[in-house]
Formats: C-alpha cells, structure tokens, sequence
C-alpha cells in the first residue's frame, strides 16, 4: 500500500508499520534524515508516530530498514520477548 494513500505523508522513502485493527497502539513511520522535518508536518500525530532513524545523519534504504529493525528489538527486549 502506498505511503501517499495510508497518510499524507509525500516523501518518497518511509516505511510505515500499522497495528492490527482495534490495538489500541499508534501506527508509525520511519524516515532517514532528508525526511524527518516532513515527516513530523505530515503525519496526523494523533494515530501516528514518526520515528527517526539514520540519527548519525545517514540517509537510504539501509538506514531506514536498519531504523525499523533496531526499533522493534528496543521495543521486544524492552518486553522480554526476544
């Protein structure tokens, strides 16, 4: 699905994880460093978060895949699931 019909965000790199239906969760999309400004204007703040990867200023496929990644470990350790 694309990014253009899920939010409004316009950027051309994101990748953007949903909850199941009726979680009580926010959706989020990650975007590297050319999109974090963009990001945080577009995105409805009320169902959304935008989490910014590639922190050392890193930009690409590589740094928002690695963000997403290292996101959902944070958050499984943080649970004790892994």
């Amino acid at each position: 699905m694309s990014r253009r019909l899920t939010l409004s965000f316009t950027g051309s790199a994101g990748t953007a994880l949903i909850p199941a239906a009726g979680s009580d969760a926010k959706a989020i999309l990650f975007v590297d460093s050319r999109y974090w400004q963009q990001g945080e204007e577009q995105v409805p703040k009320e169902n959304w978060t935008v989490y910014r990867v590639g922190a050392s200023g890193g930009s690409g496929r590589n740094d928002v895949a690695g963000g997403w990644v290292d996101y959902v470990l944070d958050v499984s350790c943080s649970l004790k699931m892994v």
